[in-house]
Parts: C-alpha cells; sequence; structure tokens
C-alpha cells in the first residue's frame, strides 16, 4: 500500500478490490459478459443471478456418470459457534464427517473436492488439518481438494463444494457490502455437480438483505418459478404424445428422462446409455409443437448441438407419422440408438427434489430435517452479538490511533482512514472517535461491516484490514533500531 501512492488505479489494487474492476476502470465501455454458463448445473448458478443485470443461460446438464441427486445439501449445525479466530469446530467436525464418508464410497471414486470458509482462510486451514489426519494425504490428493476462501477458488471449480458459513447466533452481523457480495458469488458458483451448505444459523436470526438469509432463501427454494420434480416419470410428460413413446422405451429397458432443462430449453425426451452416451428426441406436430413452433424448436436445437456437441445428439418424429405408423417410428428409434451403442439399461430414477435438509447432532451423526423445523430465534444484531461474548472471544478490533482500510458504501474503492481520539478531517482520512462514524469504528472487526447515521441519513462501511499503529511504526523503522 505504501507504494501505491501516486500511482494511477492504486486505490484499485488494494485488497477488497477485484482484478475485474481495475480492468475496467482502464477500459471503461469495453466490458463484455458471458451469457452461457457451463460449469454448474441450474439448482446451483441460479444464486449467481442476482449479482448480474445480464440474463446467464445455464446450459450444462450432467452425464449419468456426473448427475448427483439432489444436487444441493443445507446442513445446519445448531450446536455450531464462532471462536475468536473467526473458526467454527462443529462446522469443521461436519464437514470433514462428510467428507470422509465420500471418500470411503466408491462411486465417488473420481470426484474432486474443494472447501470454502465464507469468513476468512483460518476456517479452511483447521478443516484441512482435519482432514489430512482423517483421511490422509493419499486419499486428499485422489480427491483433488483444495481449501480455502473464496479467492484461493477464483477461476477454479470441483465437483463437489462445500461451503462453511462459520457464522453462530451470538457473531451473525449482517453482510451486505460489495466485497461480500463478490465473495459470497465465488463461493457460491464453484461446484459442478453438488453444493454442500453447512451452517450455524438459521434465516430467522438474520435480516432480510443479508446476504446469509439470501443462501438459506436459496437452498430453500433454488428454482424459483419452476415446479419441484415429481418422482413419476410419466408425471413429467407434457402431451400424450410424449407418454406413448416413453412407455414404448420403457417397455424395452431404456433408461428415459422427460422434460430436461437446459437453461430456458427443455427436451422432450432424453435416452442415456453406458459410458455417458445419451441421445435428445423431440417430438413435433403435438398441441405442444405445433406448426408456429417448428421454427423455434429447430433454432433451440442447433443451439444446443453447439453448446454440447460432444454429447447431444437428436432424434425427430413428427406426429402424424407416429399416428400412422408407432411400430415404425419406434423401429427408426431403436436403429438410432444402437447406431450410438446405447443399450437398454434400465429405468433409472427421477429427481424428486433439489435440495436435501439434514441437521447435524454433536456426536456428529445427522438426521434428516424439513426446513419447517428450523429453531426460531430473533435477530440479534452487531451490539446484542457482542454484548453477549467475553472479551477475550473477540477479535482483533478497531482502538484509536489504529489505521483501518474501509470501502464504504456505494464505492467500488478501498480507503484508508486513521481514528482518532479529537481530531476529525475526513478529507484528510482522519476520523474522530466523536463523530457518528468513528463511534461506529471503534470496537469493529475486519470482515464487519458497520452503520451510522449522519444527519438522518444511513451510511455503511465494511471493514477490510485494520493496521495498528505501533505494527506501522515497526514496519517502516529504520533497521538497527
Amino acid at each position: 500500500m505504501h507504494y501505491l501512492d501516486g500511482q494511477p488505479f492504486g486505490a484499485l489494487m488494494l485488497p477488497g478490490n477485484s482484478l475485474y474492476e481495475l480492468a475496467l476502470a482502464c477500459y471503461p465501455g469495453t466490458r463484455i459478459m458471458l451469457k452461457e454458463h457451463f460449469r454448474c448445473v441450474e439448482p446451483i448458478i441460479r444464486f449467481s443471478f442476482q449479482f448480474y443485470t445480464d440474463e446467464i443461460v445455464p446450459v450444462r446438464v450432467p452425464k449419468a456418470s456426473e448427475r448427483l441427486s439432489p444436487p444441493l445439501i443445507d446442513v445446519h449445525v445448531p450446536h455450531g459457534r464462532k471462536d475468536k479466530s473467526n473458526r467454527n469446530l462443529a462446522e469443521a467436525e461436519a464437514i470433514v464427517e462428510e467428507v470422509a464418508r465420500i471418500a470411503a464410497d466408491p462411486k465417488m471414486a473420481g470426484r474432486t473436492i474443494g472447501v470454502i470458509s465464507l469468513i476468512g482462510a483460518k476456517q479452511a486451514l483447521l478443516i484441512q488439518a482435519m482432514l489430512l489426519e482423517r483421511i490422509g494425504e493419499d486419499v486428499y490428493l485422489r480427491h483433488d481438494i483444495a481449501c480455502g476462501d473464496s479467492a484461493v477458488f477464483q477461476g477454479k471449480e470441483r465437483d463437489i463444494m462445500f461451503i462453511s458459513m462459520v457464522e453462530c447466533p451470538e457473531t451473525c452481523t449482517t453482510k451486505t457490502a460489495l466485497p461480500y457480495q463478490q465473495r459470497f458469488n465465488v463461493a457460491l458458483s464453484r461446484a459442478r455437480d453438488r453444493e454442500y451448505l453447512f451452517r450455524s444459523v438459521s434465516e430467522e436470526m438474520l435480516k432480510p438483505d443479508d446476504l446469509k438469509a439470501k443462501v438459506l432463501r436459496h437452498f430453500k427454494n433454488p428454482m424459483e418459478g419452476r415446479a419441484t420434480p415429481a418422482g413419476n416419470l410419466m408425471s413429467l410428460c407434457q402431451s400424450g404424445f410424449e407418454r406413448d413413446v416413453l412407455a414404448r422405451l420403457l417397455a424395452l429397458g431404456y433408461r428415459v428422462q422427460p422434460q430436461v432443462k437446459v437453461g430456458p430449453y427443455s427436451i422432450d425426451l432424453v435416452v442415456e446409455g453406458r459410458d455417458d452416451r445419451r441421445l435428445a428426441i423431440e417430438l413435433d406436430g403435438d398441441q405442444y409443437h405445433g406448426p408456429e413452433r417448428w421454427a423455434e424448436d429447430l433454432t433451440r436445437q442447433r443451439v444446443m448441438e453447439r453448446v454440447g456437441w460432444r454429447f447431444w445428439r437428436f432424434w425427430r418424429c413428427w406426429g402424424s407419422s407416429f399416428r400412422l405408423d408407432p411400430d415404425g417410428c419406434i423401429d427408426d428409434l431403436v436403429r438410432g440408438l444402437k447406431a450410438l451403442d446405447i443399450e437398454a439399461v434400465g429405468s433409472g430414477e427421477a429427481p424428486t427434489v433439489w435440495t436435501e435438509f439434514r441437521t447435524a447432532s454433536p456426536k456428529g451423526r445427522e438426521q434428516a430435517t424439513p426446513p419447517a423445523e428450523e429453531t426460531t430465534s430473533a435477530h440479534k444484531d452487531k451490539t446484542t452479538a457482542s454484548a453477549g461474548m467475553p472479551a477475550e472471544d473477540k477479535g482483533i478490533v478497531v482502538e484509536i490511533g489504529d489505521r483501518v482500510q474501509v470501502q464504504m458504501s456505494g464505492d467500488t474503492r478501498v480507503r484508508v482512514v486513521k481514528s482518532m481520539s479529537d481530531k476529525h478531517d475526513p478529507d484528510l482520512g482522519i476520523i474522530s472517535a466523536q463523530h457518528p462514524s468513528g463511534a461506529a469504528l471503534l470496537g469493529a472487526e475486519e470482515d464487519e461491516e458497520i452503520e451510522f447515521e449522519i444527519d438522518g441519513k444511513p451510511h455503511q462501511w465494511m471493514i477490510i484490514k485494520i493496521e495498528r499503529e505501533r505494527a506501522l511504526v515497526a514496519a517502516y523503522a529504520p533497521k538497527g533500531q
């Protein structure tokens, strides 16, 4: 930070800012946004929709060997508590227990695993140490396990991700600032096929605009506006035409999924075979696919073949052709399946839920629990939460004389201010403890949001880093002194 004074865009290089913000400042008006998302299955990536103004089209449909149902697992750890080092031992133990179970399952042998802490890196380091002791280095490397905060996983992905919220009822201060939005966006968009959330708080303890509350609401209803998948395959079909073809394929022993969603599109039927072979079936000419839909259907097929050209092959059938010669149409379909080496491997199962809810016990056992049975509690704000904590359980807090890196609401820059007992000159970055902003700063921790009012107008600051005056003096003192 000392060497950034006077440098162009120097403020954007401070901790708490991203490379994307720096690039946008250097090249204004040239931002190009990706519209198609290939990494995560749709129930996972939908949380990130709120952070973008442009539409995101999730186009990834996992192959049979990749698919994990349900894709979201919410684990409530009611006995979890955050300590003064921003660690939550109960959440760490529950995560290690689940990772060990996955590592022992032969069916999960090829899965990669990641662990993200939403508050600092110490929780992730604790989990890493516990995992190495529990499962050993060989298994750790075999699953390509990585543990860290959001920054560690920028640009990375894993098949299965574990999210540790860390916060507990005594420390659940609101998180809404831009750096937190960036952190949560990255953390919850790293999983390809399954995402676990381990948390020690319930929604009733949080303010509605808290990002933690938004995460909990997402897990409860990840596919808002879309009906929960039914367990009966026939009930998923949209027409009698689809049901007729589905019934014949099931009778022949094929594994079929109706109405497979690919972003904004939907495939009528998908037949799956071994080694991830699959064929998409489009049934035209019924009430759902009249002449006015033919051009749209062909456009959809071209898009899907482009975004997933290695996996998607299409077979189309007209309703009139099927009515005249249903046996001939099915024979043609079976020949197409055989040409692609797609064999009859059994009917399989239809997904029944998007999210599984669990509650972790102090002994590490987990019990299935519906979301409605969560323990309720009144919201605890910063003052209430801090008042109930012993002094030794609080982390490093702002004191008089400290230099503090803060990010102010509505501003992407990180600024440096100094807390003083009486002097106040915001233009010079000097904040008096007698001023509302200074009073709110005192006692605040790193990664905490503070709120205060000036002339009736609310303000929010996020504490990025606290630097002790004595530490700064020692750092810049001449050697030998």
